[in-house]
């Protein structure tokens, strides 16, 4: 859980800039799940003005779904599987950031909601649970 208060916490910030489309634009703009990998340190490249966050630009990096225990790269929702904004039906992180003018702000507020599990989340007695690798 301590992953997903750190995500939502920063998030919640003042001054947290939006984008669309792609994890980060630069100058802090980030979708939600840009912030996400931003804030649990995933590896951070720019080529070219596209930035990239353990070598994905659009989706959750695996670091962010494992330690966040998110259900997949795009943050499908779960319990409930989709929620209605603005007269659109809207089924994970990717969607709510794209075709919404929720901010990160919102978005926190909203992942907040299912810090436990739901929404985007497995649930953490299934999140605890998964046995840990071990390397041999």
């Amino acid at each position: 859980m301590a992953t997903r208060r750190k995500w939502i916490d920063y998030l919640m910030a003042w001054g947290r800039r939006k984008t669309k489309g792609q994890l980060d634009r630069g100058h802090g703009k980030r979708c939600c799940l840009g912030h996400g990998a931003k804030v649990i340190g995933c590896e951070m490249k720019s080529d070219r003005g596209w930035i990239t966050y353990d070598e994905e630009d659009q989706v959750a990096p695996d670091r962010l779904i494992e330690e966040a225990g998110l259900l997949n790269a795009d943050g499908e929702f779960q319990n409930p599987n989709s929620i209605e904004v603005d007269g659109k039906i809207i089924d994970s992180l990717t969607s709510l950031n794209d075709s919404t003018d929720w901010s990160p702000r919102q978005i926190g507020e909203f992942l907040l909601q299912y810090i436990e599990g739901g929404g985007p989340f497995h649930p953490l007695s299934e999140y605890r649970s998964k046995p840990q690798e071990t390397s041999t």
